[in-house]
């Protein structure tokens, strides 16, 4: 476990031209949102398929939230 998991997710109207007929004019490789997840657990297998219980990075790294309230325009150390 362990193993990171990254989604790429195109809008259907930026997919590129091989995929249309008639090709796509808005084509744009560059139009992806990127989400990453580690693999947590095994939750299920069989012969076919094989499922993970995946969890965010921030999840699985140890990071806290801080418990003071963060303000732009005042430094608490000052």
């Amino acid at each position: 476990m362990g193993a990171v998991v990254t989604r790429h997710q195109v809008p259907e109207i930026y997919l590129d031209a091989v995929n249309f007929p008639n090709g796509n004019p808005q084509a744009d490789p560059t139009r992806e949102a990127v989400s990453k997840y580690l693999i947590e657990q095994k939750q299920d297998s069989n012969a076919d398929f094989v499922t993970y219980v995946l969890a965010l990075p921030s999840e699985t790294d140890g990071a806290l939230i801080p418990a003071r309230v963060i303000q732009a325009d005042i430094c608490c150390w000052q």
